[in-house]
């Protein structure tokens, strides 16, 4: 009755280790799933991207 507790508190760090490898794989093949850009990152993807215009139209001058 008490082995059963004992050997699962000791078998632990063994399945956190699994968790940690399998991310590992799956980031280094380029699939970051669990990856979230955060609003700065995605603000400079906008503006380096070559040839997108952001405003939405043509230029329009104005004068006075």
């Amino acid at each position: 009755m008490l082995v059963p507790p004992v050997v699962g508190y000791g078998l632990i760090p063994f399945g956190s280790g699994i968790r940690e490898k399998i991310y590992y794989k799956f980031y280094e093949m380029g699939n970051n799933g669990l990856y979230i850009p955060s609003a700065t990152e995605v603000d400079e993807e906008e503006e380096s991207a070559p040839g997108v215009s952001t405003s939405g139209g043509d230029d329009v001058n104005v004068e006075n």
